[in-house]
């Protein structure tokens, strides 16, 4: 994994913040956020784990607010946000003494906790891979790629969406009409003039065959 750099690592604080002043909320933030960083027993429901997220929330931007202090920042109007303010100083920070590298290491912990909060590298997603049909696809953010974690299969989100719908044309299952239109390029009109024509019969759950829907005559 690359070395972020300090003014990297400030302009990624700056834009997560007010993700992360969510975190009172239950939101997806605050789930991964306590996901990654807490016990079972801290954060067993999703209303302990906002709790949670709002106390290292307010943890994390002491730490920051801590190192601004370090270089004079003092909370004023003029001195502007303490991220902009640390900005303009992290060439001269070291010259703060040994006590500016360990405020450095603590941003940077901040940094991969908010990270895993509002910027994750991979997510779990809910769509079956549909090359394998084995395991959910795990999509990359930094690569805009889905990979899946059964088997090689790697694609982008079209050339997944585009396989996903033609392993399912291709199977033989039911579907709902509007899943119908959607794979087999039908408009509802459409769809309900060939239920009336007699070439679509959905079963008794409204369900039609994906059989009948590859035979439809086609103009």
């Amino acid at each position: 994994m690359a070395v972020l750099d300090l003014t990297t690592i400030l302009a990624d604080l700056k834009t997560w913040e007010p993700i992360m002043n969510d975190a009172s909320h239950i939101t997806v933030p605050a789930i991964r956020y306590t996901h990654g960083h807490t016990t079972g027993a801290q954060a067993d429901s999703q209303v302990e784990r906002a709790t949670y997220a709002k106390t290292r929330y307010l943890a994390d931007l002491e730490t920051i607010l801590n190192a601004a202090y370090s270089t004079g920042w003092r909370d004023e109007p003029r001195d502007g946000s303490p991220y902009d303010w640390l900005t303009a100083r992290a060439d001269w920070g070291p010259r703060n003494g040994p006590q500016w590298a360990q405020h450095v290491t603590a941003l940077e912990q901040v940094h991969a906790r908010w990270q895993h909060a509002c910027a994750p590298a991979s997510e779990t997603s809910d769509h079956l891979c549909p090359a394998c049909g084995h395991a959910n696809l795990i999509w990359h953010h930094h690569e805009r790629l889905y990979r899946c974690p059964a088997c090689s299969y790697a694609a982008t989100a079209e050339q997944a969406a585009n396989l996903r719908r033609h392993v399912i044309r291709q199977s033989d299952t039911g579907l709902t009409r509007q899943d119908a239109s959607t794979l087999f390029d039908l408009t509802p009109a459409a769809l309900r003039k060939h239920i009336q024509r007699g070439n679509l019969t959905p079963n008794p759950d409204g369900l039609i065959h994906t059989g009948q829907l590859r035979n439809l005559p086609r103009r």
